[in-house]
């Protein structure tokens, strides 16, 4: 791959190894590669897909299933590690057939066994450009297949996860992790999955005793599981928990500072 991957772990020195908090005009690092301070925060490196103008609600992931069920193009030998499939006219990420050189790279393909009726996932480390109106397209993936496979195996591909994110209200996506600078559209930053962060909190966030479960809202603010809304939230995406709750019923929210749990 042509970027680094890491992960990447700070030493305690009190300064961090990699500065979060501006963004890059050009791609530094792998996308997804994972980077992770002293403290126990961990971010990872991502694509902003549109503006990002706000930093304390989450941005989703926008980017999509890249290739519907199709079968492979060409059979493939135990131990081969590489794979060929027919992309859809209406496949890739513009939903017109078209896949760049090295799009899905970080992405994961699925394959279905058919014979075996048994199934196996790989990441995919580079792929073959595919012109408008679809076409053969050839990827390689992170490890060897352990079983041959034929033209009657089908399979599906996942573009990198981290290639698209985007502030959102769509309740249909979920979040990414916490944006540490803005974005234009196009350029590449560190988002934030787990550790002590602070995001855009309902009321009821920090002020309430033995309640610390949080969930997203559907504009990626935080807000107790067990609020008002529990019917809407429910089976909300958990965020993490609140670090210290207001210790009595004069003081507010306390901060509230929280402890993300995306990874």
């Amino acid at each position: 791959m042509p970027f680094n991957t890491g992960p990447f772990i700070e030493g305690f020195s009190g300064r961090p190894a990699i500065n979060v908090y501006t963004p890059d005009d050009t791609q530094n690092f792998a996308l997804g590669a994972k980077y992770t301070t002293w403290d126990g925060r961990e971010y990872r490196y991502a694509k902003a897909g549109a503006a990002i103008t706000v930093t304390d609600l989450a941005v989703k992931f926008y980017a999509k299933q890249a290739v519907a069920c199709a079968a492979l193009s060409a059979a493939a030998q135990n131990g081969d590690n590489i794979l060929s499939v027919t992309v859809g006219a209406g496949d890739g990420v513009a939903a017109n057939g078209a896949v760049a050189e090295n799009e899905y790279q970080g992405g994961h393909v699925v394959v279905y066994v058919n014979s075996a009726s048994t199934s196996f996932m790989r990441r995919i480390e580079w792929n073959t450009k595919v012109a408008a109106g679809g076409g053969a397209m050839t990827f390689g993936i992170e490890q060897p297949i352990t079983a041959a496979l034929s033209t009657s195996d089908n399979c599906e591909i996942l573009s990198n996860i981290y290639s698209d994110v985007r502030t959102s209200q769509d309740t249909f996506r979920t979040n990414a992790g916490k944006p540490n600078c803005t974005a234009t559209s196009g350029q590449f930053m560190w988002i934030q999955r787990g550790g002590t962060s602070w995001m855009s909190p309902a009321a009821a966030v920090g002020a309430t005793a033995f309640s610390a479960n949080l969930v997203f809202r559907d504009d990626g603010s935080v807000d107790l599981h067990s609020s008002t809304d529990a019917s809407t939230l429910a089976d909300a995406q958990r965020a993490g928990y609140v670090l210290a709750n207001a210790n009595s019923t004069s003081v507010s929210q306390g901060a509230p500072f929280i402890y993300l749990q995306l990874e």
